[in-house]
């Protein structure tokens, strides 16, 4: 270990996120009078497919959130104007703190006319499975719109704390106007 930092995040957002996913393992003995000519989609394909495909359908359900760090606040972030009445905190953007897989549909498998047993995945291609689901996820988590109500978010949040906080410490910062700036 070369270093532990302390953070404070403050979780701001949480979204829902499903990924559909479907596999065939299914065998392809029709492969073996495939020639360089044969088209992609043709007889051969056709035919392993009707008698020997096996594809297993699942659902991937997550949580994406974001959070801001607030141990980045620094003293020159936040700035009192007495005689406007106004407070202004400038908080850094949302960042997307993690994605947890919370659930997994797994349908009944789609099988050919000569397959017996379910679809089977091995350790390996489950563990990429699982890889892809997750950089998936944290792609759609990059959509513009989800760092725009972060920011609403976070905004919020910053504002409600500091907002509780004055008005405890002294009864004179009700009457101040509180701005929070995403930098």
């Amino acid at each position: 270990m070369t270093e532990i930092k302390q953070k404070k995040d403050l979780i701001v957002t949480e979204i829902i996120l499903k990924q559909e996913t479907e596999f065939n393992d299914g065998a392809k003995p029709f492969d073996i009078f495939r020639t360089e000519n044969t088209k992609e989609g043709g007889i051969i394909d056709s035919l392993n497919d009707k008698f020997f495909r096996r594809i297993q359908k699942m659902n991937f359900y997550g949580v994406g959130k974001y959070s801001t760090d607030l141990s980045t606040i620094v003293e020159n972030d936040i700035v009192v104007d007495d005689t406007k009445k106004i407070i202004v905190i400038q908080i850094n953007k949302p960042e997307i703190n993690s994605v947890e897989i919370t659930d997994i549909e797994v349908f009944t498998p789609d099988k050919g006319w000569f397959v017996i047993n379910d679809a089977e995945i091995s350790l390996y291609e489950s563990s990429e499975l699982y890889i892809s689901i997750m950089e998936s996820m944290r792609e759609e988590l990059m959509v513009e719109e989800y760092y725009r109500i972060a920011e609403e978010d976070v905004a919020n949040a910053i504002y409600e704390i500091f907002s509780l906080l004055l008005n405890t410490i002294d009864s004179e910062f009700n009457h101040y106007d509180i701005r929070i700036k995403i930098k």
